[in-house]
C-alpha cells in the first residue's frame, strides 16, 4: 500500500508542470465560456427590454389615437 502511494506521489510530481497546465487551461476555458454565456444573455435582456418598449410604445399610442377618434366624435 505505502509503496503503491509513494509510486503514485512520484509519477504526479514528475508531471506537475503537465497538471498545472492542464488545470490552468480548464479554469480559463471555463472563465471564458461563462463570459460568453453572460454577454449573451445581457443581449437577450437587452433585446427583450426593447421589445417590451416598442409594445409599450405601440399600446400608448394605439390608446391616445382612440382618445382623439372619441373626441372627435362628439
Amino acid at each position: 500500500m505505502k509503496e503503491t502511494t509513494l509510486q503514485v506521489l512520484q509519477t504526479l510530481n514528475r508531471y506537475k508542470i503537465y497538471i498545472g497546465i492542464g488545470i490552468g487551461v480548464a479554469i480559463a476555458a471555463g472563465g471564458g465560456t461563462t463570459f460568453l454565456l453572460t454577454e449573451k444573455a445581457r443581449k437577450a435582456e437587452a433585446v427583450w427590454q426593447s421589445l417590451w418598449k416598442i409594445n409599450s410604445d405601440l399600446a400608448m399610442s394605439a390608446q391616445q389615437g382612440k382618445a382623439k377618434r372619441i373626441e372627435h366624435q362628439h
